[in-house]
């Protein structure tokens, strides 16, 4: 079974997304892409790292059941096929199997 660093998981998703990691915390208004990234966090660190739901919420400071709702955004937009969702997340997950190599 594969696992990944948190460290990893939150460095290489917000490098992909050019944000810096203390953004993660703040709700912008009209930009998606913390939330985006967010999400994509969670949906990792739920995957490869085994946090559980109240661990991250607990970590980002929101409730699990946000987190919930973040990680099945990510899980559904990727069973629909979703080509960006699937691009971000393919890449992503590359960039942090780097580590291993």
């Amino acid at each position: 079974m594969i696992r990944i660093d948190k460290k990893i998981i939150i460095h290489e998703t917000c490098a992909y997304f050019g944000i810096p990691t203390g953004s993660l915390k703040f709700k912008a208004r009209g930009d998606k892409t913390p939330s985006r990234a967010r999400y994509i966090i969670w949906y990792f660190l739920r995957r490869y790292s085994h946090y559980s739901y109240k661990e991250i919420g607990r970590a980002f400071e929101v409730s699990h059941t946000t987190v919930v709702g973040g990680y099945n955004v990510v899980q559904k937009k990727l069973d629909e096929g979703d080509e960006e969702m699937n691009l971000q997340v393919d890449t992503i997950y590359k960039r942090m199997m780097a580590y291993d190599e």
